[in-house]
Order: structure tokens, then sequence, then C-alpha cells
């Protein structure tokens, strides 16, 4: 702050209004007694020299009287801004202790419905699940995949609850968006001769049993001659791994800074190390991660432009480096570009 400017004072003429003052009234009082001055002059000399008198005694007085004043305004200042410092100082204490309040409830609710998903399965216990780690941006929009069977059958399930829009091939609308789907998908190896990997896909709605569920996908991939992947599809074991997938989704979230696991929104786990993200893929037991741009992987598929699958790191087997490299390349974030 500006140091505040020095007061002047003409000290010159204050002591002369003491020196001139007593000098007249000396000066009356000789007139009086040696020359025997008319009344009339010798009070007007003691009054002028009064007048000089009083006004360096009100001077003085002023300058201790305004100074105790000064020191009074500035002592009740200081005590009302160290108050209000005081009282803002504990408002902020409060917002703190709030909002480490909310954040322990909302933690403690997130835990509860990804918990409970499972004690009681069902429509709504799982989409709120999903659509509270979506809410907060732990998982991909579009929802999460999971392991669905054992690791050599190389099963998947994609759980997404959004809202989707669908049109007949004559314009006629089917579902305007306005209501969010809830979808599970089986996604099963490719079999020769067949294009693309096979997607077999029911929309769970809220009244249907989760066996009933698991009993159209069955039906979907014998009809379509998937007789062994039915046999290998475990929607129990797909359940489970939907419910580790969103802990340790929302873990991340609630993770000190610098700590996370996790790069961007988790889009699929793969067995107990490896993960796919928005960024790319990544092995959370090596700490390794490649961008999409490190795994060769284009954003669309056409027989011009094709990934190209870089080796396997050391460590990793060709056959886990192809199945993962595989589930990266179907996860590919769709027209994103390279930078």
């Amino acid at each position: 702050m500006p140091e505040k400017p020095k007061v002047q004072f003409s000290w010159g003429w204050i002591i002369a209004s003491l020196i001139f003052g007593l000098a007249f009234i000396g000066f009356a009082h000789i007139a009086d007694l040696l020359w025997h001055w008319p009344q009339v002059t010798v009070g007007t000399l003691t009054n002028i020299g009064a007048t000089l008198l009083i006004a360096f005694f009100l001077f003085i007085l002023e300058r201790r009287f305004t100074r105790r004043i000064a020191e009074q305004v500035r002592s009740t200042a200081e005590e009302v801004v160290e108050e209000k410092t005081h009282a803002f100082g504990t408002r902020l204490d409060d917002l703190e202790a709030r909002l480490n309040e909310r954040r322990a409830e909302i933690q403690a609710a997130q835990d509860q419905v990804v918990d409970s998903m499972l004690e009681d399965i069902s429509f709504d216990s799982i989409t709120q699940a999903l659509t509270e780690a979506a809410r907060i941006g732990a998982i991909d929009s579009n929802g999460l995949t999971v392991p669905a069977s054992a690791p050599n059958a190389q099963l998947t399930a994609h759980f997404r609850f959004a809202t989707e829009e669908i049109y007949r091939g004559d314009g006629l609308v089917i579902d305007d968006g306005t209501v969010p789907r809830f979808r599970v998908t089986i996604i099963t190896p490719k079999k020769p001769n067949e294009f693309g990997l096979p997607h077999f896909d029911v929309r769970w709605e809220p009244d249907v049993a989760p066996d009933e569920v698991a009993a159209q996908l069955e039906r979907q991939m014998k009809q379509r001659d998937h007789l062994t992947d039915s046999k290998a599809l475990d929607f129990p074991l797909a359940l489970r791994e939907l419910q580790r997938g969103l802990r340790l989704a929302l873990r991340d979230q609630r993770a000190p800074l610098g700590t996370e696991k996790l790069q961007s929104k988790l889009r699929e786990i793969i067995g107990p190390d490896w993960v796919i993200t928005n960024v790319g893929l990544q092995n959370l037991t090596r700490g390794s991660a490649w961008t999409w741009d490190k795994l060769g992987i284009v954003p669309n598929r056409n027989a011009i432009i094709r990934s190209k699958r870089p080796a396997a790191p050391d460590g990793v087997g060709e056959a886990e480096w192809s199945f993962v490299y595989a589930r990266a390349d179907d996860q590919r974030p769709r027209g994103f570009l390279f930078g």
C-alpha cells in the first residue's frame, strides 16, 4: 500500500504565536506599572496576547485530542477487520467441511449403487449404476464392454443405457430417442468366411428378468450357428465383470491427483490386466499404454486403409496381444483424426 503523506506544520508561526502572546501580555503589564497607560490600551494588549496564547494552546490540545480520536478509530477499524476476517475464515472452513461431507455422501451413494447391483439383479439396479458412472464421466457414454466367458472363448458383453433413434426404411419413426434404452450385446470371435465380428443384441426391458435376457442371447447365437459360443457365454460372469469395471472407473475418479490408473473414460476391461479407454489401450499391471496413433488404428475400416498392428510388447504372448489389439480395433473412436 502507498505510504500516507506526512502532515507538514509551520512550527515557526506556532512558536511565534506563543512568544508574541507572552510578549504582548508582559508588555501590557509593564506599561501599566511603569507608565500608567490607559486601561483600554493595556486591556487591548493583554487581549491580543491572550488570543495568541489561546491559539497556541488550542493547537496543542487539538493535536492531542485528534490523535486520541485517530488512535481510537484505527483500533476500532482493526478490530472490525479482524472480526470480519475471522468470520470469513470460519465460513471458508465451513465451506471446505461441507464440500468434504458432500463428496463423502456422493461416494457412499455411488458405492452403494455399484455394490447392490448384483444383490438384486434387475433392469433398475444395473441401469442406475451405468447412469451414475456415465454422468460423472467415469465410463464412455456409449457404455462399457466386459468379458462374458472364460478367456479362451474370448466372448465380450457390451452394456449400454442411452437414448437411440431408430427409423424404418420408409422413414417411419420406431424410436424417437426420448427414452433411454438398455441394450446388452454379445460380441463373439469371427468364424471362417464370416464378415466382421458377430454381434448378438437384446434390448433389456424394465419388466424382463436377467435370466430371460441371457436366454434370448443364447437363442440368437444358436439360430445364427454359434452353438459353441452360446455354450461358452457366462452371463453371470459378465455381470460380475461389469461391476468390477464400474468400481475401477469410479474409484479412479476419486484417486488423488497423479495417482489415477486410467488415462481417460473407461470403454472396456479385458481380463485382470488390460483396459481400453477413450485414449487407447493400457496394461494396468505393467503400467504400459498405447494411444490409437501408436497402435496404428485408423478411424474407418475399408479395404484400402487398414490398421497396422505393431509387434507384441515384451512379455506379452502373441495370442493375447492379437486378441487385445482386435478389441482395441473394435473399440476405435469413430471418425477420430490423428494429431
